[in-house]
């Protein structure tokens, strides 16, 4: 059982979603501009770019899988604390 997500899950996703899109968009547009004109900063400009929404993409899934593991202890803690509750009150 995982926690529902927040009223803020979806926008938050949404942000990481658009902020990788342009990460992605410069990256390739920097590779093109760089290729076309010869110019090897701008390669590794674009290059450097893609490296980052690839690494923002691996961060953002990691986090919601400790999002996801976290909402399964908690439940998990709430479930013993329950069960030791309802163990005093029957003695």
């Amino acid at each position: 059982m995982t926690a529902p997500p927040g009223p803020r899950a979806g926008v938050s996703r949404l942000l990481t979603t658009f902020a990788i899109g342009i990460l992605v968009l410069d990256g390739v547009l920097l590779l093109i501009a760089g290729w076309d004109q010869g110019r090897v900063s701008l390669m590794g400009g674009g290059a450097v770019s893609l490296l980052l929404a690839g690494a923002m993409r691996w961060a953002w899934k990691r986090h919601q899988r400790l999002r996801e593991e976290v909402a399964r202890e908690r439940q998990a803690l709430a479930d013993e604390a329950r069960e030791m509750r309802n163990l005093l009150r029957r003695r």
